[in-house]
C-alpha cells in the first residue's frame, strides 16, 4: 500500500471515518473559538484602557474578528451540507488549516513585540494538529511545513537558537506522526476488508475450514490464525503460533483457560471474555489490540480480527480469525507520544505533561493523605547573559539549571520548563516543607557556580512555592499561589526562595 495514497472502496471508507472524527474535532474546536474569541473583541472594545486607539489593539481584534468570523462560518456551513461527505471533510480540514495558522501567525506577532521567545504554544498546536485530524500526509506535511516557514520568520528566531532547534525538532515529530497514523489506517482498512471479503466466503458456504487451508492463509498473510468452536468452547491456532507462543495449537475449555491463566493481565482478559460475549450476542466482526506475553514471557502487541460465522440452523456458530504482531509500530507510536510529553530543548516534560500530573496529584490528594508542592524558577535577569555572553550561552545555562533540579530533586517528583527561563516542579509532601526549602537552596546555590568558559556566568534565580492538601484545590490556584510566591522573591532582592503565605 502506498505511503501517500489511498483509493478504491477503502477511499470513501477512510473518508467516512475522517469526516466523523474531522466533524466532532471541528465542530467542538469551532464552539471553543467562538467563546473564548468573543470574549477576546469584548475585552478590547470595552475592557482596555486605550480601546482601539491604539495599533497593537487593533492588530489583536482583528486576528479575534477573524477566527471567530471563520467559526461562525464552520458551524453554518456544517449545517448546509451534512449529506455531501468529501465536500464536508475538505471543509473540515480547510477550518483545522485556519486555526493552526491562525495560531502561528499569533505566536509570531507576539514575539515580534516582546524580547521573549515562546514556542509552546505554536508546537503544541502542531502536535494536536497531527495527531488528532485525520488526513492524508500530503495535506499534513504542507500544512506542517508551511507553519513552520511562518514562524521561522519570526526575530529573533534562528535554526539553532534554543527555541529554532526545539520547534524544529516539534515540526519533524508532527510529520512522523501524521504519516505513521495515516499509514496505520491504510493498514487497518486493507486487512479489514481482507477479512470481511473472507468472513463473506465463509458464512455464503457455511464452511469450516481445515487446518490446512488456514496454514496457507496464514504463510501468505503472515498472520497467525485460529478458528474457535462455541459449542465445543475449543480454539485451535496455526503453526506458526509457536514462533511467538509456548502453549499448545488447541486449547480446549478455552474461556476456562483464559480466566485462570496467570500469565495474563486482568484488563487482557476483559478484551478477550468481552470478544467471546460479543460473538454469542452475534456481532459479525470486531477488531481490536491485545498486549499478550509471548516466548520468554516477553509481552508483544496483537492486532485481532475475528469474524463471527455461523453453522447451522439450530444457531451453532464459529469464529474465525486473524492475530498480527504489531510490536515495533505499537511501541514508536508509543515512543512518539512520550517524546510529545517532553520538552526537546533540555528533555523534561513540557507544560502540557507537568499540567496533566499536577491536575491528577490533585484529585487523588485525599485519598493518599499527602500534600503537594509546587516550585516554580525563574531566572534573574536572564538577558544580561544572552546579551553579555551570547544566545549559545544562554541556552548552556538553561540546559544546565534542569540538569540541577532532575539531579537534586527528590524520589517520584515530576519536573519540568514552562518555557524561556521558566521551570516547575511537582512533588508529594508531608507536614514539613523543611526538605523543600533545602532542596530549592541546592539549586539556587549550584546555579551560581555554572561556568561557560570556565568563568561563572553570574547566572541566579529565584524560586517560588506553595503547598496544599486541599483536594478541592484546582490546579490553577495552586500554580497562582506559587507564582506569587515567586514574585515576592523577586521583589525581596531575587536569588532566593519564598513560600506562599496562604497555603493549606
Amino acid at each position: 500500500m502506498s505511503l501517500c495514497k489511498i483509493s478504491g472502496e477503502n477511499r470513501r471508507k477512510y473518508i467516512d471515518e475522517a469526516l466523523r472524527n474531522n466533524r466532532m474535532l471541528c465542530t467542538v474546536a469551532s464552539l471553543f473559538c467562538i467563546i473564548v474569541e468573543t470574549f477576546n473583541v469584548l475585552r478590547v472594545l470595552f475592557l482596555s484602557d486605550s480601546g482601539l486607539g491604539t495599533v497593537n489593539n487593533r492588530i489583536y481584534f482583528g486576528f479575534y474578528i477573524f477566527l471567530l468570523i471563520c467559526s461562525i462560518a464552520y458551524l453554518i456551513i456544517g449545517r448546509r451540507e451534512n449529506g455531501r461527505h468529501i465536500l464536508m471533510n475538505r471543509v473540515c480540514l480547510i477550518y483545522a488549516s485556519i486555526v493552526l495558522l491562525w495560531n502561528t501567525c499569533l505566536n509570531v506577532y507576539d514575539i515580534w513585540g516582546s524580547d521573549e521567545i515562546y514556542s509552546n504554544m505554536a508546537a503544541t498546536m502542531l502536535i494536536a494538529f497531527s495527531a488528532l485530524v485525520s488526513m492524508e500526509p500530503v495535506y499534513g506535511l504542507v500544512n506542517i511545513w508551511i507553519n513552520y516557514f511562518v514562524f521561522m520568520l519570526a526575530p529573533p528566531i534562528y535554526l539553532f537558537s534554543g527555541e529554532g532547534f526545539n520547534y524544529t525538532l516539534t515540526v519533524l515529530m508532527a510529520s512522523v506522526i501524521c504519516i505513521i497514523r495515516f499509514r496505520h489506517s491504510c493498514i487497518e482498512l486493507d486487512q479489514s476488508q481482507q477479512i470481511q471479503e473472507i468472513g463473506q466466503k465463509l458464512n455464503e458456504r457455511r464452511l469450516w475450514l481445515t487446518q490446512k487451508q488456514y496454514e496457507l492463509i496464514s504463510q501468505n498473510a503472515g498472520f497467525i490464525t485460529f478458528q474457535w468452536d462455541s459449542e465445543n468452547d475449543r480454539i485451535v491456532f496455526s503453526k506458526n503460533w509457536k514462533e511467538c507462543f509456548d502453549g499448545p495449537y488447541e486449547i480446549f475449555h478455552f474461556h476456562s483457560y483464559i480466566k485462570n491463566s496467570n500469565l495474563i493481565d486482568e484488563d487482557q482478559k476483559e478484551k478477550i471474555e468481552r470478544c467471546i460475549e460479543d460473538i454469542k450476542k452475534g456481532i459479525n466482526y470486531q477488531n481490536f489490540e491485545l498486549h499478550l506475553p509471548a516466548k520468554g514471557r516477553k509481552p508483544h502487541w496483537f492486532k485481532v480480527q475475528v469474524v463471527r460465522q455461523e453453522m447451522n440452523d439450530k444457531g451453532g456458530m464459529h469464529a474465525v480469525g486473524f492475530m498480527n504482531d504489531i510490536t515495533e509500530e505499537k511501541e514508536r507510536l508509543l515512543d512518539l507520544e512520550k517524546n510529545a510529553a517532553l520538552d526537546s530543548f533540555t528533555g523534561l516534560l513540557n507544560k502540557v505533561s507537568i499540567d496533566h500530573y499536577g491536575k491528577n496529584w490533585l484529585k487523588n490528594l485525599s485519598a493518599k493523605g499527602q500534600k503537594l508542592a509546587m516550585m516554580i524558577l525563574d531566572m534573574d535577569d536572564f538577558k544580561n547573559i544572552n546579551d553579555t555572553y551570547g544566545h549559545p550561552c544562554g541556552d548552556y545555562v538553561l540546559k544546565q539549571v534542569a540538569d540541577l533540579l532532575l539531579r537534586y530533586a527528590p524520589k517520584d517528583a515530576k519536573v519540568g520548563r514552562l518555557g524561556g527561563d521558566e521551570f516547575i516542579v511537582l512533588l508529594e509532601t508531608s507536614d514539613s516543607t523543611a526538605h523543600i526549602y533545602e532542596y530549592a537552596e541546592k539549586v539556587i546555590h549550584s546555579v551560581t557556580d555554572i561556568l561557560w568558559d570556565g568563568h561563572k556566568v553570574q547566572a541566579k534565580c529565584s524560586i517560588g512555592f506553595a503547598v496544599t492538601s486541599e483536594p478541592g484545590w484546582s490546579y490553577e490556584k495552586l500554580y497562582k499561589c506559587a507564582d506569587d510566591a515567586l514574585y515576592t522573591a523577586k521583589k525581596n532582592g531575587k536569588n532566593r526562595v519564598w513560600e506562599a503565605e496562604n497555603r493549606k
